[in-house]
């Protein structure tokens, strides 16, 4: 189960190649053809990747997704270490430590020159292999196709007739609320139902419904599933077949409109619509602007279910509405959907204490969510005694693919993230469960991977907060904290949302405990907790890959090891007292977190860390000057 993200590495290339585009600097090193080679390249390899991703359940396109990574690491690699050479050289020339005529390297800018262009020829290549490739072929004709949509499982208004609601507190909340709204005399109001992926969203709309028909509430009910495509006129044309139209789908959108106003004249209407994802506000000002050609009447409804604040934003703007957010069942609300999906309702008492109390255990594992009871319930029930059920609560966080459902529920935010978004929820994998995580630091390690790219418009720092907001929006943090002003500052990641994070980084993300992990593993993001055993031939083996390191052990075996690609270095409350690798190995390194050791002294070489976004010194009292 584990992701390929690329699309985020093949744009920090194109951002680091941008630079270079000047013709006097690219003449001046000589790497002018393979510079231009390996950005066409990559302009070509870029218009199949986002399709790529889409499809890479597929063995062929994974493969093939694993080869282009590892080319395009090295990429990216290469191209810093070139950037590295002209700031520095921008720098000293300033500072007139070394003279202007010595441009890349202290001792022999020739063989940098003559080193860099070697590299660069052979990632062009091997990107010439990887575009010769029968999949790039297929996915280049598939891109040029109409795009379809991906195909959602549909919804309905039905219950089970054996569903037993935990959620009447909420339904007795929103009628009152639909009561209100009628009340203010408004032609449309909407109330958006907000939750993460498996909270009951659909569920609680179905009840609703029920009760709203039990009541003769409106006139007419109708339900649209929306889903990733919001298409005005399947929704109206939905609307139409609840108001008994049966002649099909209507193409016109003047046919259409006139239609539903003939059929509506005077009617109420309560419209749900159905998992909605569209958070573009003009999409909302047409939609909301066609409604309006047809309805008559004041004290209509639409309720709309989305896991994303910035759907609720949007239809705000042209819309009354009301937020309402579903909260995550109890552990005993989720140990009884489990129960009663294994014994009946009508036998759910006669679980026997233990296995009840393994029952329990397994119910917290759900974290709130009801629709991951309800298939741990099926799986639950086919499987007999004590044994059974304590093999499912040892290995239903880790088997979550043996599930098709499982992986269903728990994907669904994630796979409708853009690829930049997917990128840094996965790097997020790296903190264990229930950190709390500070915005400031998590914004300044996705700055140091290279997942933030500023303009002359957005800062860095600004773009690092609208991620961690469209995050929070999709439900994937939660807890979050603020400052006096409204800031977010701090929140957290539900046990949960932290497992599927794992899931979708393993190959790229390891927690080393006593593990060990070839040479050639792919690692690219390492943590060492405190009271590990660490193998130095294990550091040794993926030290020259890692992007980021975060030791809490003694890092005395890091001196001894090439950590040349490394961005991120986090030696928290780890021993030793002094840096154990020396800066000018260090030419990449972005992020360094050294709090609460014993450093005493930061060795003068540091002034070469040109590349440092953030240092952080933090309780390090027995620091001294550089030495």
């Amino acid at each position: 189960m584990a992701e390929t993200f690329l699309v985020p590495v093949i744009k920090e290339a194109l951002f680091k190649l941008a630079p270079f585009t000047a013709r006097q600097i690219r003449f001046a090193w000589g790497l002018e053809k393979e510079l231009e080679k390996l950005s066409k390249l990559l302009d070509q390899i870029q218009r199949v990747l986002q399709d790529a991703e889409e499809r890479q359940s597929e063995v062929a396109i994974q493969d093939w997704l694993q080869e282009l990574k590892d080319v395009a690491y090295d990429m990216v690699d290469v191209l810093d270490e070139v950037a590295y050479e002209v700031l520095r050289h921008r720098v000293e020339s300033q500072s007139q430590v070394k003279r202007v005529r010595n441009f890349f390297s202290p001792s022999n800018p020739i063989a940098f020159r003559f080193n860099m262009a070697n590299k660069i020829k052979k990632i062009n290549e091997s990107l010439v292999k990887v575009k010769g490739d029968a999949v790039f072929t297929t996915l280049l004709a598939r891109n040029k196709s109409p795009r379809v949509g991906k195909s959602q499982p549909d919804t309905h208004s039905f219950l089970d007739s054996k569903f037993e609601s935990r959620r009447d507190e909420d339904v007795t909340e929103i009628v009152n609320l639909l009561t209100e709204q009628r009340s203010h005399q408004h032609p449309i109001s909407v109330i958006s139902l907000i939750g993460m992926a498996g909270v009951g969203k659909t569920t609680l709309a179905k009840l609703l419904c029920q009760e709203i028909e039990k009541r003769k509430m409106f006139d007419v009910v109708a339900w649209v599933c929306v889903s990733d495509d919001f298409d005005e006129k399947i929704i109206l044309n939905g609307m139409l077949e609840h108001l008994g139209h049966n002649a099909g789908g209507i193409n016109n959108m003047n046919v259409l409109l006139k239609k539903l106003e003939e059929k509506i004249e005077k009617k109420t209407f309560l419209l749900v619509l159905d998992d909605v994802w569209e958070d573009d506000s003009d999409t909302w000002a047409t939609f909301s602007g066609r409604l309006s050609n047809f309805v008559k009447t004041s004290g209509n409804s639409i309720v709309v279910t989305t896991r994303k604040e910035g759907v609720a934003s949007s239809i705000d703007k042209y819309l009354p509405l009301h937020r309402h957010h579903l909260t995550r069942l109890s552990d005993d609300d989720c140990w009884l959907i489990i129960k009663e999906k294994v014994f009946g309702s009508t036998e759910a008492s006669k679980a026997d204490h233990q296995l009840e109390a393994i029952g329990r255990d397994i119910a917290e594992k759900c974290g709130g969510l009801p629709l991951i009871a309800n298939v741990l319930g099926g799986t639950m029930s086919n499987v007999k005694g004590v044994d059974g059920w304590l093999s499912i609560k040892d290995k239903i966080v880790w088997n979550l693919e043996d599930s098709d459902q499982i992986k269903f529920v728990l994907k669904l935010s994630f796979d409708h993230l853009p690829s930049h978004l997917k990128k840094c929820f996965s790097f997020c994998s790296i903190f264990p469960k229930d950190f709390l995580f500070k915005k400031d630091d998590l914004v300044q390690n996705w700055m140091a991977q290279g997942y933030l790219h500023s303009s002359s418009q957005e800062m860095m720092e600004d773009i690092g907060n609208k991620y961690v907001s469209d995050l929070i929006s999709n439900c994937l943090f939660q807890d979050v904290e603020r400052d006096r002003y409204g800031n977010i500052t701090h929140f957290k990641m539900h046990d949960v949302v932290h497992d599927l994070a794992l899931l979708v980084s393993e190959g790229e993300t390891l927690i080393l405990k006593n593990d060990s992990i070839h040479e050639n593993s792919c690692i690219r993001h390492l943590r060492v907790p405190s009271g590990a055993v660490v193998d130095p031939t294990i550091l040794r083996g993926v030290a020259p890959k890692l992007h980021s390191l975060f030791l809490e052990v003694d890092f005395y075996s890091m001196s001894k090891v090439n950590h040349k690609s490394i961005r991120s270095l986090t030696l928290k409350k780890a021993d030793g007292d002094k840096l154990p690798v020396s800066p000018s190995k260090l030419k990449h390194l972005r992020y360094l977190d050294i709090s609460g050791t014993k450093i005493r002294a930061l060795p003068k070489s540091f002034s070469k860390l040109y590349n440092l976004q953030t240092l952080k010194l933090m309780r390090c009292y027995r620091s001294s000057k550089a030495s």
